[in-house]
């Protein structure tokens, strides 16, 4: 095949690729739209999709972590000789790679940290509520000073 067949045919596959996703995107929203109107308490965001989740939870550490990882593979696999220029660049990609572990475990103990916070905001709000008006009558703690 040609040059022109093969740009030809990447084309056809391009738009009828694109065509297929806009029609599942719209069916999609249909399908959200349809339970909205028989639940309005399913809202009309769609919940993110699996890979979109799994890539914003783990994107520091594909972002360090993956070039890095492609650079020992590639001088782990090297057929020349290590040279002290090599190993320089495996250690620094290994130690790239812990960092990246590092940074992702920081990551995720923050944002643990912010859920919790957000519990117990919440708790505090619904203990705010809930606690009717202060009444030193009704305690058994003595605001007095004792009288001597």
């Amino acid at each position: 095949m040609s040059a022109g067949s093969w740009i030809a045919l990447a084309g056809i596959l391009t738009s009828a690729i694109i065509a297929l996703v806009v029609a599942h995107l719209h069916r999609k929203q249909m399908r959200q739209i349809e339970a909205y109107r028989s639940n309005p308490e399913v809202g009309l965001v769609p919940p993110p999709h699996p890979i979109v989740k799994f890539l914003k939870r783990y994107s520091t550490l594909l972002a360090i972590g993956g070039p890095s990882a492609a650079v020992l593979a590639m001088d782990a696999f090297k057929s020349g000789p290590l040279t002290r220029g090599t190993v320089a660049w495996m250690v620094l990609a290994g130690i790239n790679i812990a960092e990246a572990f590092a940074l992702q475990l920081i990551q995720n103990i923050q944002i643990g940290m912010f859920d919790m916070m957000d519990i117990l905001k919440l708790h505090m709000r619904l203990l705010i509520e809930n606690a009717g008006p202060a009444d030193p009558q009704q305690d058994n703690i003595k605001t007095d000073p004792p009288k001597s």
